[in-house]
């Protein structure tokens, strides 16, 4: 077979997968995260050992775009806040510590602006770590392509993998895999209505208990399922990055593909979400900036009021489209504008154990557990989201001028994170096909 054809078939796009996956890069870090007060020897420590890491997979800094995740594991029993670790990391993997006598010019990359998918996680009370993925922008766009391939089935020899099912993978891009739970426009279920029905019952059989703790597990439940409902799909993220492949379609075949998709795409991504105030572009427009983020939030609270207390964790996703020819780094925009008051205002939970009612909970076995879990967590943060994923939008054409802010409210769990969402859906597709 041509070399051309053959990396047009299924098999073909997999070896040049795993030709793109040698440019992954991961770290894991034995230390408790710190902020900026983190004392000098630590910090030429975990520079030290990313650069060690580095030089075993015969890399030097990335000076393309990237994207990068960073996920935090602490057990300190009052630890910085997400946004501040983010930050100082940040800037550690930029420039040498002054006197650490480390002859690299840069770290990881050349400028935090080269960041255009930023995923932060923190993890309270999981023993102590930082771990680093960084990939280059090009790789995850052709990732994607790959998804529009299979979503498209284009493929030379695609006949002879149509017997496997794909219903899976669907799924999983336009979002429907994600949620289990059915929600009507007021948050109700069934459930919870007819365990209200059936109060007085419960009450009159001594189970005041289990009706309490029933009926928090629902209330969590639906709440979940919303997050769920709300959180950006792969089908989204299509839509955000241009493509490589529809672009190069287009010059083939003459027809304008990847302009017509682009712009159906742009502008449904554009309606999602929160809409924020724009970035502030004049001097003193900061603190306007976040009086009326504060506002935004406080109206969602009252508005959405079935959501709080919010017995849920809590990840945010934020889209960012720059205006033009202006830039922001995305973890100040993340750091200075948004994070803070989402934890302040929406008071999220830190970790699945904060959610649960302990004083009603009959099971002994799991309350042990669940106190266990409680105990390992610190004083404070009292309330934090666990997850941010910060995307920057590559300008288009016939994108507005002063670009805009969206923002997602999602469930903090591990199946919120968009590039692991990407990996696994590959993942399992690369075994249907070896498989058959």
């Amino acid at each position: 077979m041509e070399k051309l054809k053959y990396f047009n078939t299924p098999k073909g796009q997999i070896y040049l997968r795993r030709a793109r996956l040698k440019s992954w890069f991961h770290v894991k870090i034995d230390q408790e995260p710190s902020s900026k007060s983190i004392k000098k020897f630590d910090a030429i420590y975990f520079q030290r050992k990313v650069l060690e890491a580095l030089k075993l997979r015969h890399k030097r800094a990335y000076s393309s775009p990237l994207v990068l995740q960073i996920d935090f594991y602490t057990s300190q029993k009052n630890p910085p806040s997400i946004h501040n670790l983010a930050k100082n990391y940040l800037d550690l993997l930029k420039y040498p510590v002054p006197g650490s006598k480390i002859k690299n010019r840069r770290i990881l990359y050349n400028d935090d602006r080269q960041i255009k998918l930023l995923i932060v996680n923190y993890c309270l009370g999981g023993g102590q770590g930082v771990h680093i993925e960084v990939e280059t922008l090009r790789n995850f766009i052709c990732d994607l392509d790959l998804i529009r391939r299979i979503e498209m089935s284009d493929f030379e020899e695609s006949d002879d993998f149509d017997y496997y099912d794909l219903t899976y993978f669907h799924k999983e891009i336009d979002g429907s895999g994600d949620n289990d739970l059915d929600i009507d426009d007021g948050f109700g279920s069934d459930d919870l209505r007819e365990l209200e029905a059936e109060k007085n019952d419960y009450v009159k059989r001594g189970r005041l208990k289990f009706y309490l703790t029933y009926k928090d597990m629902i209330i969590r439940d639906i709440q979940r399922s919303y997050l769920k409902s709300r959180q950006i799909t792969i089908n989204s993220l299509l839509s955000i990055f241009p493509s490589y492949y529809l672009k190069e379609k287009s010059k083939v075949t003459g027809v304008k593909i990847f302009d017509d998709i682009a712009g159906i795409g742009r502008n449904l991504v554009g309606t999602l979400g929160i809409r924020l105030p724009n970035k502030p572009t004049k001097r003193g427009g900061s603190s306007e900036f976040k009086k009326e983020i504060k506002v935004i939030l406080e109206d969602f609270k009252r508005k959405f009021n079935e959501l709080f207390p919010l017995k849920s964790v809590l990840g945010l996703t934020i889209l960012f489209l720059p205006p033009k020819n202006q830039g922001i780094d995305l973890d100040n925009l993340a750091r200075k504008y948004i994070v803070p008051f989402v934890n302040d205002i929406v008071r999220p939970p830190r970790n699945y154990a904060d959610t649960i009612d302990m004083e009603n909970m009959e099971d002994g076995f799991l309350k042990k557990h669940l106190l266990d879990e409680l105990n390992k967590l610190p004083k404070e943060p009292q309330y934090s989201i666990t997850q941010y994923q910060i995307i920057e939008m590559p300008r288009l054409e016939q994108d507005s001028s002063e670009g805009y802010i969206r923002l997602l409210f999602n469930d903090g769990g591990y199946e919120s994170n968009l590039w692991a969402k990407v990996k696994n859906i590959l993942d399992e597709w690369e075994d249907a096909v070896d498989y058959h």
